[in-house]
């Protein structure tokens, strides 16, 4: 994604001009779920969203990046995640992800499935 090389630019200019957190656009990592092609979005189950932020890592800014989950049943969910690097190898982390059944349909507008929403903070140490 070619978004993270800007972000990356972004997080070092933080970092030398002391501002110590980076709240990215909505979607900024494939867009929203909404409108997010599958093939796009993150399978945060997987491994696949440490990968994705890892040239992100920074122990001086935490960065605020939104994106397009997939679950394993393909599911998509629109996300963000929070994070703060303490050291290369130990990290703190918040995920939130937010699925509702409309999706801006033209036919349809009215959901049929309840919003869900979950939260989870953890920490990440290790190699």
């Amino acid at each position: 994604m070619e978004a993270l090389g800007l972000i990356r630019a972004q997080v070092e200019w933080c970092e030398s001009n002391r501002v110590e957190f980076l709240c990215c656009p909505e979607g900024v990592l494939g867009g929203l779920a909404d409108y997010a092609p599958a093939d796009i979005a993150v399978d945060v189950g997987g491994g696949q969203l440490q990968a994705l932020l890892a040239p992100l890592a920074s122990d001086k800014v935490a960065t605020i990046v939104g994106f397009a989950e997939v679950d394993r049943t393909g599911r998509l969910y629109n996300a963000l995640n929070l994070s703060l690097y303490l050291n290369p190898n130990a990290k703190i982390a918040l995920d939130w992800t937010h699925a509702t059944s409309k999706m801006h349909i033209p036919i349809e507008d009215t959901p049929t499935e309840p919003t869900t929403n979950e939260v989870q903070l953890y920490a990440h140490i290790g190699y």
